[in-house]
């Protein structure tokens, strides 16, 4: 909705849907689930399933922002082997995201230059870093300012194959989704 600016009362919503407005859009697929915005994995990820629902009732995407505050003394690098048809990244990350549209997560610009019938993936891995860099770098995806960051890793590729030695806990356009 965000991505294609769907307004936000219900009478023009009612319009759009049962009108003629469509576009193709490209559909991730991960562990056999289908994804039209984001696929998510690593720490941090379960972020929003942990949020008091009151408290996002109440302060909106703050209450995500202070959640993910209270995980970060829980924060461990997992090492991955991202692979796609170009090249082999060997990594230690904190998170990654997988994204077809701009916004995740309450965060309106994590992957600004997505586009959702591009037949291409946005591939967004947050490095093993000091976690007082993190602070910086949290404002730095707010205004979407973080693709240049040493300790983000960012490409665009057709295919993406993960793999990891441990178990990653994984996120599927914001539900909850197979190790």
């Amino acid at each position: 909705a965000y991505y294609f600016e769907i307004p936000s009362d219900i009478d023009s919503m009612i319009d759009i849907a049962l009108g003629n407005c469509f576009t193709y859009a490209d559909v991730g697929v991960a562990n056999d689930r289908h994804f039209v915005n984001v696929s998510a994995m690593g720490a941090l990820i379960d972020v929003s399933q942990k949020t008091d629902p009151n408290l996002k009732n109440t302060i909106g995407v703050m209450a995500y922002y202070l959640k993910a505050v209270t995980e970060v003394p829980n924060l461990k690098a997992m090492p991955v082997k991202l692979i796609t048809p170009e090249k082999t990244y060997e990594e230690e990350i904190f998170f990654m995201v997988v994204m077809n549209g701009i916004s995740a997560g309450g965060f309106k610009q994590i992957s600004p230059d997505s586009e959702i019938n591009d037949g291409m993936l946005d591939v967004i891995a947050f490095r093993k870093m000091p976690v007082l860099e993190l602070g910086p770098l949290l404002f730095n995806v707010i205004n979407g300012n973080h693709s240049k960051n040493k300790h983000v890793l960012t490409f665009q590729t057709e295919k993406l194959r993960v793999e990891s030695p441990e178990q990653v806990s994984t996120d599927i356009d914001g539900e909850r989704g197979e190790e």
